[in-house]
Parts: structure tokens; C-alpha cells; sequence
């Protein structure tokens, strides 16, 4: 409003063009509600007439040339190893602002490796240091840029030098890491099925991959239990699958003789057994494979008496009489545990199965024992 009396008058851009070509040679600066702002900013402010009043014009402070020396000293050599200003940069203003631009392609990097790692314990390392550098390139004011780094050269450093162990850990082991933790995840079961000795190792591997945020110092102790782990596991269940195939192999083989004692052709009666075997051909679980063991028994019982069911209502439909479906009975479930040391024992055990299995007998029909 001054300058638009005698003698100059000026117009108002006049004036704030006048302004930015002063700040542009360093003499002063601005900011927008007591916060500093870039020359772009005020140019956009200032040309506003309802938010030029919040613009306030400040002497820019002068420094010497020591301090943008220990400034670029302390970012290229004490914090990041590298060339993040060039040493002939004289400029306090372009000193930090080159900076800044320096920062830009690192956050970016920073921002996808923190999220495309972030399940790994060690990504915390990647977040740190994500959020250090977002801090400083945030603000807007170049002596408190300056302010921080001096004050955090400690910190930034560890941070720094702890990220460049993640990018190499990443670029050379990780793939073969991203193994190990696929591993305890989907053996979950098996590895509980091992011996003591494994369940120590197994332990060991689970904290690693859940826990340690610097897994780059153990990784070779740790890959050589997985190994060790691994061939146990395939060992095992090797064994395991080559018993579990033989046992319903002869079952198989018992089923077919059955069919021929009872002269049934008809196809489909009892479960198939290629899908059977080739279920258990594929199955990794050790605790599955177990349970095919175990279940075995009952397996056979179950298709032995489909087929004489079977035979026994084909008979009946022939000769006219009633059909009448028999119940399964398992001795070992009928009878509790005992120990019998002498004939008059065994007499008295077989006695007392002979009554139950006449109550239930009468009352049935027809049982079928297993």
C-alpha cells in the first residue's frame, strides 16, 4: 500500500514481484502463517488478496561458509558414505535443497521396500530409517533441516548403515530366507511329530523367523538346521508312506479276495482303490499319514462289511425272506482291558462277551464283529 503512493505507484504485483526478486538473492524470505514457505508458495499466497495478509517478510539470516563446509561434511561423510552435495556447493539455501532432491529417489525405494517386506521382522529397519529421512525432507525450514541432521548424525549413521545390511541381506539371501520361513510355516505339524533333538532346532528356527530383526548374522547357523530339519521331515515321511501304502495295499487285496469268496461282481461296492492309495501317495502331513495308519483296521472292517451286507440282501431278495441290516461290534470296545492268566479266566471273559453279544444279538438281528 506504500509503494502504490507518490512517488513510486506501483501496483500491487509490482510490489510482490519486487519482493520475490530480493528473496531471490538471498536477502529475504518468507512465510505463511508463521511457517516458511518456498518462493512458489508465496508467489500463489501473495497473489491472493484474502491470504496476502498472512504472508510476513523476514531478513534472511546469513551464513558463513564453515557451516554449509560442516553441513555437506556431515551428510556425505559421517551419515550416508556417498556424495549427497557436491562439495563445491558454496550456497547454504542450495546446499540443503540439493539435499532434499537427493532424498526424493531414496524415500521412494525406502517406501517400496517397507512395503513389500513389511511381514518380515527385519522391515523395522526399513520403517526407521523411511521415517528419519521423511522428517527431514517434510520440513519446509533449511536451518532446521540443517538443525536435525547435526543433531540425529548419530542416528541417521545407524540408520543408514542398518539399512544397507537389510538391501544386501535382501539382494543375496533372501530368497533362500523367504524358504525358511515358508517352511516353519507349512510343517507346522510335522515338525512337532519329530524327536526331541529336532524340537530344539525347530524351535530355534521358528524365534529366528518370527523374531529376529537382524537375521542376516544367524542366517548361516539357521539355514544349516532347516537342512537338517528338512531331511528329517522327508526321511519320516518317506518311511511313514511306504508302510501306510503297503498296509491298504493288502487290504485292497484282502477286499478283492472277499468279493470272490462271495462271488460279487457288481463294481463301486467298496471304496476305490487307486484314489485311496493316490491320496495317500500325496499326502506330506506325518500326523495324516498316522492317521491312515490307525484308521486302517477299521478301513477294512468297514468295506468288508459293505460287501457281506451285500451279499447277505441279495440272498435274502432271492429266497424271500426279510433283509435285516447288521450292526458293527468292536471286540475291543465291547470288553474293558484285562489280563487273563489261566483257562477258568478265559472261560469266565468268553462267557461274559457270549451274554452281551446275545442282548445284543436279540435285539438287533445280525451283528457284524470287528
Amino acid at each position: 500500500k506504500q509503494f502504490e503512493k507518490a512517488p513510486y505507484g506501483w501496483k500491487d504485483i509490482s510490489t510482490l514481484d519486487v519482493l520475490l526478486q530480493i528473496a531471490k538473492k538471498g536477502h529475504r524470505r518468507f512465510e505463511w502463517r508463521n511457517e516458511e514457505i518456498t518462493l512458489e508458495l508465496y508467489a500463489e499466497k501473495s497473489i491472493n488478496s484474502r491470504e496476502r495478509d498472512a504472508v510476513t517478510i523476514h531478513k534472511e539470516k546469513v551464513h558463513s561458509k564453515d557451516e554449509v563446509i560442516h553441513f555437506i561434511k556431515t551428510v556425505n561423510d559421517e551419515i550416508f558414505a556417498e556424495t549427497m552435495i557436491p562439495s563445491s556447493t558454496a550456497d547454504y539455501k542450495e546446499a540443503v535443497n540439493t539435499f532434499k532432491l537427493k532424498l526424493e529417489p531414496q524415500l521412494l525405494a525406502l517406501n517400496r521396500m517397507k512395503e513389500d517386506y513389511e511381514a518380515f521382522p527385519f522391515a523395522i529397519h526399513l520403517k526407521k530409517f523411511h521415517r528419519s529421512l521423511r522428517d527431514l525432507y517434510s520440513e519446509r525450514n533449511p536451518e532446521k533441516i540443517v538443525e536435525q541432521v547435526i543433531a540425529q548424525k548419530d542416528q541417521l549413521k545407524e540408520s543408514r548403515d542398518t539399512f544397507k545390511y537389510v538391501e544386501e541381506f535382501i539382494e543375496y539371501n533372501f530368497k533362500p530366507y523367504e524358504k525358511l520361513v515358508y517352511f516353519i510355516t507349512d510343517n507346522k505339524n510335522n515338525l512337532s511329530a519329530l524327536d526331541e533333538t529336532a524340537q530344539v532346532v525347530a524351535d530355534q528356527l521358528m524365534v529366528y523367523v518370527k523374531e529376529d530383526q537382524e537375521p542376516w548374522d544367524k542366517f548361516p547357523q539357521m539355514k544349516k538346521g532347516y537342512k537338517e530339519l528338512y531331511d528329517a521331515i522327508k526321511q519320516k515321511v518317506a518311511l511313514l508312506k511306504t508302510d501306510v501304502i503297503k498296509t491298504y495295499e493288502t487290504i485292497f487285496s484282502e477286499i478283492q479276495l472277499k468279493k470272490s469268496e462271495l462271488e460279487i461282481t457288481e463294481a463301486n461296492l467298496t471304496a476305490d482303490a487307486d484314489y485311496i492309495l493316490n491320496k495317500i501317495h500325496k499326502e506330506h502331513e506325518i500326523a495324516q499319514l498316522e492317521i491312515y495308519q490307525l484308521k486302517a483296521t477299521d478301513f477294512r472292517s468297514e468295506n468288508f462289511k459293505i460287501l457281506i451286507d451285500f451279499k447277505a440282501k441279495a440272498d435274502a431278495e432271492k429266497s424271500g425272506k426279510a433283509y435285516t441290516t447288521s450292526i458293527d461290534i468292536s471286540l475291543a470296545a465291547e470288553m474293558p482291558p484285562t489280563t487273563i492268566e489261566n483257562a477258568e479266566q478265559l472261560d469266565e471273559y468268553i462267557d461274559k462277551l457270549r451274554e452281551r453279544l446275545m442282548v445284543k444279538l436279540a435285539k438287533n438281528k445280525k451283528i457284524y464283529l470287528s
